[in-house]
């Protein structure tokens, strides 16, 4: 079954005002599944009912979180996607350096689960340093702040 746009656009739009979640128009087709898997979970009869639930129903927010969390990744571990971390260890960080022309680097890693992947770049990157100040990354969602 295919969702009218509509339905969609105000899905997305909940979603990002509640949430602060901004559903790209690339993933609205996941956003579509999801929506189908939290009708059928839920009993829900139709689209227009579940916005409703959403919308005019205290204590919708538990159903909105759970739409929301099929919309994020909810993985997280150490060395996660090699290929993005070499890139930005090679070339992000010294380009960073270079054109802010002194040595002190931060590097907020805002779409960690727990803090693996900031925990990661530290060591690595503190390997390369030279005469760079040691990182000291910081987890947003834990608030989270470890020695490199």
């Amino acid at each position: 079954m295919t969702e009218p746009v509509e339905i969609l656009e105000r899905l997305r739009a909940l979603i990002t005002e509640r949430l602060g979640l901004v559903i790209a128009d690339a993933d609205v087709e996941q956003l579509a599944t999801a929506l189908q898997q939290r009708l059928r979970t839920t009993d829900c009869p139709d689209t227009e009912q579940y916005l409703h639930r959403l919308t005019d129903i205290p204590g919708a927010e538990k159903e909105l979180y759970t739409l929301g969390a099929h919309m994020t990744v909810g993985e997280t571990y150490f060395f996660r996607h090699q290929g993005h971390m070499q890139a930005f260890i090679e070339f992000a960080v010294p380009e960073s350096l270079q054109r802010r022309g002194d040595n002190a680097l931060r590097i907020l890693s805002a779409g960690c689960a727990s803090g693996e992947e900031p925990y990661t770049l530290a060591p690595r990157r503190c390997s390369q340093m030279a005469n760079h100040e040691p990182l000291n990354p910081v987890c947003p969602v834990t608030k989270q702040r470890r020695p490199a």
